[in-house]
């Protein structure tokens, strides 16, 4: 008699056995359990029933999933166009077992999985799930519990019934046998990508958003003035931290709390004693006000500045200043005193 043509696994499960008794006879008689033992007379018969049963067990799942494709793969048609796949279906227990990755986009949805102990977490706004490789429970949705059959890993993804996949996302799922198509159809409520989101507006006054102070009209207007007078042959750099010394001043317990009194304190801003506030405004120094109170501090949190090529260190005002400590120098200021 002939030998029969057995699948690679199963003539592992034969040679194990044929190295622990000589009298056995392995036949073929199903494709579901793959194989069964017949064992012979002699002292090793209960052990090799044993065994061949644990082995039988084992490797069900294994056998029932290989070389189960179908000789024509079918297409898929979604709402009415072909969908390509990089991974070919496959049968396993009469279903359609088809790799889930390929089908993650249609819902927005995206794979997460464990390939070594074969778990997926799938995410998307229509559901969310957690299966297992020879599992049909469903974890995580208390919508659909189980499926029709057990998930396989195979060549690194994990393929899933797509009868489970058209349930879970409340698709129509039909065979059409002339084109050899599953067709599915849906609304594609997620397939079209979200508008991109527009910044927000940025805050004119972000530096006082935490408190209910304003400035005036009239405030900002000696506020431009003192900057231009302050830095007319300064960067935009260096305008923009003397307005941020003015507004650090007046964000601190040590000084007055608004633009118009730090300003006017005594012996604080010379330009405005002199009468240089009174020229015209310099170019730069209306938008260095406006970056100065959207949150720009290129002082670094300065409450003083002076001209360090004007400024001895000898003098009265000049011991102070350079007793504090320098934040950074910008153009011929020296910022100093931090927050």
């Amino acid at each position: 008699m002939g030998e029969t043509k057995r699948p690679g696994v199963s003539g592992l499960v034969r040679a194990r056995l044929k190295t622990i008794g000589r009298r056995i006879q392995i036949e073929r008689v199903s494709n579901v359990t793959g194989w069964y033992a017949e064992v012979g007379s002699g002292r090793w018969s209960t052990r090799l029933w044993a065994i061949a049963l644990a082995l039988a067990l084992c490797l069900t799942p294994y056998l029932a999933a290989t070389n189960v494709d179908a000789a024509t793969p079918p297409q898929f048609v979604v709402n009415g166009e072909t969908l390509q796949t990089t991974t070919t279906p496959m049968l396993v227990e009469d279903r359609l077992l088809v790799s889930i990755a390929d089908f993650a986009h249609l819902v927005d949805g995206s794979v997460h999985l464990h390939a070594a102990t074969g778990v997926m977490r799938f995410l998307s706004p229509a559901a969310g799930f957690i299966l297992q490789a020879g599992d049909r429970a469903v974890y995580g949705n208390p919508a659909i519990t189980e499926q029709p059959v057990a998930p396989v890993m195979r060549g690194g993804e994990m393929m899933v019934s797509v009868r489970f996949l058209a349930d879970a996302f409340g698709w129509t799922l039909d065979w059409d046998g002339e084109t050899n198509a599953v067709l599915l159809d849906f609304e594609p409520e997620f397939v079209q990508d979200p508008p991109e989101p527009q910044p927000a507006e940025p805050d004119p006054m972000a530096v006082f958003a935490e408190t209910d102070y304003r400035p005036t009209d009239d405030e900002m207007d000696l506020f431009v003035r003192v900057v231009s007078a302050e830095a007319p042959n300064e960067p935009l750099e260096g305008q923009i931290a003397v307005a941020a010394v003015i507004i650090n001043r007046v964000l601190s317990s040590q000084f007055p709390d608004t633009i118009r009194d730090v300003l006017l304190a005594p012996n604080q801003f010379c330009v405005i004693s002199n009468g240089q506030v009174n020229r015209p405004v310099v170019d730069g120094a209306e938008e260095a006000v406006r970056r100065a109170l959207a949150g720009e501090d290129p002082s670094l949190g300065a409450y003083f500045f002076f001209a360090y090529d004007r400024v001895s260190q000898t003098s009265t005002a000049g011991r102070f200043m350079y007793s504090l400590p320098e934040t950074v120098r910008i153009g011929v200021h020296s910022f100093r005193g931090q927050r």
